[in-house]
């Protein structure tokens, strides 16, 4: 996934206390962070490639947001691939 977006003309990096500036955070929402991301104007997506039936997780599939459901799907959510 980072390489297709490389190729593809992103520029990344792994970042905290990130400005909104065309930003698509990625979360897993278990700690509210896809909504607090929202709320400050970033473009949030859930990875949900992670979640497994019958698993106590900390959060499901959040359907308000976005869903990549394979590493892959953030490098077509953005619109590039």
């Amino acid at each position: 996934m980072l390489k297709a977006l490389k190729e593809n003309g992103f520029k990344t990096a792994v970042i905290s206390n990130c400005f909104s500036e065309e930003c698509l955070y990625v979360g897993d929402g278990g700690s509210d962070e896809l909504k607090a991301a929202k709320e400050v104007g970033m473009n949030p997506v859930q990875a949900t490639w992670y979640l497994q039936e019958g698993l106590n997780q900390p959060t499901g599939s959040m359907q308000e947001f976005r869903q990549a459901k394979e590493p892959m799907d953030i490098a077509r959510i953005s619109g590039k691939i």
